[in-house]
């Protein structure tokens, strides 16, 4: 990789100085991000690149964004995206993505508007007609045998033939008793019957704490996010010491997660992955780990 990259960017802590324009440089190419492309945009927009290849593509979705208006200011002759989730359910998200790659093809916004975004949607409304439905239909399979042209879709069947079976499972858990006796003491708080009355304003704190109990209990603030938490401690139960342990027992799913963990290692040589959204979960995952190496 060093060898394509042109020793007048000196790359420090992943941030690219630029001591000349493209157009000076005998090797072109640059691997940058799109922050750091966007703030030196100055550099590069008098220079004629050949192609411009952008990863995770679908940051470009919006038309109006900085990021997009920096990159579509460039002179590029060929331009590539590259992108696992490229649109939602978003035609106007999908037509930025298509008019970047190749700009002017379907014709200005409001044009792909009136020609395909507002038949195909009409369409697909429940209250639509017959005539509609076909239309929209009609305008979708012409929409698409344009975009089809330059567009290369891949699915995770193409690795089918190359990768093991997969077998997944789900394990539904039960609460353990302190796990009850605080989700008990949660739904009866008079701040959560307020919330299911209509009344109040942070539903998304209390779908939290949920979260974080279903988890383990040790991800709560105890007893600061449950007040009166304190009648639920099981004995020898302390909110110092799971600074340092974790209980699995005080947990449905990390006491199956434990004994699931214990009997891979002691049959098999299986490596295993954890995953979770919260880096306070993956704490305790670590601290279990350790505890039972």
């Amino acid at each position: 990789m060093s060898e394509l990259l042109d020793p007048c960017l000196r790359i420090h802590n992943i941030v690219i100085s630029f001591y000349s324009t493209i157009s000076k440089l005998h090797r072109k190419v640059l691997i940058v991000s799109y922050e750091t492309l966007r703030t030196n945009i100055a550099e590069l927009k008098d220079s004629k690149i050949g192609l411009l290849l952008c990863d995770e593509g679908h940051r470009l979705k919006n038309s109006n964004s900085l990021t997009f208006q920096a990159l579509n200011s460039l002179q590029v002759q060929r331009r590539v995206i590259l992108s696992g989730t490229p649109i939602q359910n978003d035609l106007s998200e999908y037509f930025s993505l298509l008019n970047f790659a190749n700009p002017g093809l379907l014709g200005t916004p409001n044009e792909f508007r009136r020609n395909y975004e507002n038949p195909i949607l009409r369409g697909r409304d429940a209250d639509a007609t017959e005539h509609e439905r076909s239309i929209s239909d009609q305008k979708l399979a012409e929409l698409w045998s344009v975009v089809s042209k330059f567009i290369i879709r891949r699915s995770n069947d193409i690795l089918s033939k190359y990768l093991p079976i997969k077998y997944e499972h789900v394990v539904f858990c039960r609460l353990s008793e302190f796990q009850l006796s605080l989700y008990e003491l949660f739904m009866t708080s008079p701040e959560i019957q307020h919330l299911l009355r209509g009344i109040g304003s942070q539903p998304l704190k209390a779908i939290t704490i949920l979260k974080k109990l279903c988890n383990h209990p040790d991800l709560l603030d105890l007893p600061k996010d449950l007040k009166r938490s304190e009648k639920c401690f099981p004995q020898g139960y302390s909110i110092k010491e799971k600074a340092r342990i974790v209980r699995p027992e005080f947990s449905g799913k990390m006491l199956v997660l434990d004994r699931m963990l214990a009997k891979i290692k002691n049959e098999t040589n299986d490596k295993i992955v954890l995953i979770s959204n919260y880096t306070q979960t993956l704490d305790l995952f670590e601290k279990l780990c350790r505890m039972k190496k």
